[in-house]
């Protein structure tokens, strides 16, 4: 692969909604059919529904239980014997206990240890814990092509530059309609190009419907097309994102302009 092992994509975004972990699950289960190894953490401490896609919704041991030290990594892992992917899920409790940053740093040292080739990381919506960002080597920023969200997505991949943190956009659920951007004006407002393009597809609430990733359930569909172009990318080499030669609030207030039909003009 030339990269780094593991390799740790968190899945991002800072607006609720947009997909985001039907994207880990099925980007995972692409990987991990490519013969490579492969873990899928679900790092959404409060609302954990991996397990519910995978049909593993009753994990006893996961995610907290190395976090509060109950557990070993190893321990806490339970397997998705239809594809053999390795799962550290997220157990269900009405606990609203916080991250504690030592527990998250002592996790991403456990994880950067491990042998697997992949570790795929599903987190809430927001900006995560600088304990886990600053050991990633990679976010994928999930967004819609609707105004809200890709203006959300650029302002998450912001915190991440200053972070000096590899980046890539996936637009999700792409309808293709009038009234969605463009993803000219997507690209022109997210500073560089987009990396991976997600249709909207019925396969998704249907296999969720079913605890089958649909990865695996609907094989010709145009999802599975659009998430294994996503898996090429790091199975053969994730794009170096480069920075935008223009700061936030230049390419945002530029993206509002062309919405109301104001003219444009060059920034020099």
């Amino acid at each position: 692969m030339g990269m780094d092992s593991p390799y740790i994509i968190m899945i991002s975004s800072q607006k609720g909604g947009v997909g985001k972990t039907t994207v880990a699950v099925n980007l995972a289960v692409a990987l991990r059919l490519d013969k490579y190894k492969v873990l899928l953490v679900d790092a959404d401490y409060l609302n954990p529904s991996v397990g519910f896609i995978l049909g593993l919704e009753n994990i006893n041991t996961g995610i907290r239980s190395v976090l509060n030290g109950k557990s070993s990594l190893e321990n806490a892992i339970s397997v998705h014997a239809p594809t053999g992917l390795h799962v550290l899920g997220g157990e269900l409790s009405y606990d609203s206990d916080t991250l504690k940053p030592d527990e998250l740093a002592n996790l991403m040292v456990q994880l950067k240890a491990s042998k697997y080739d992949f570790i795929v990381i599903d987190t809430p919506p927001g900006f995560y814990p600088k304990e886990v960002v600053d050991n990633i080597s990679e976010a994928l920023i999930v967004s819609t092509p609707e105004m809200a969200s890709v203006v959300s997505a650029v302002r998450l991949a912001h915190k991440y530059e200053k972070k000096s943190l590899r980046h890539t956009l996936l637009l999700n659920m792409v309808k293709g309609k009038r009234y969605e951007l463009s993803i000219e004006e997507i690209e022109d407002t997210y500073g560089t190009r987009v990396g991976a393009i997600i249709p909207l597809d019925e396969i998704v609430p249907i296999s969720s419907s079913e605890r089958i990733p649909a990865f695996i359930y609907g094989k010709r569909s145009e999802f599975v097309g659009g998430i294994s172009k996503l898996a090429g990318l790091y199975s053969g080499q994730p794009l170096a994102m480069p920075k935008s030669r223009h700061g936030i609030f230049v390419r945002l207030f530029s993206l509002f302009k062309r919405k109301r039909g104001i003219p444009s003009f060059e920034v020099k």
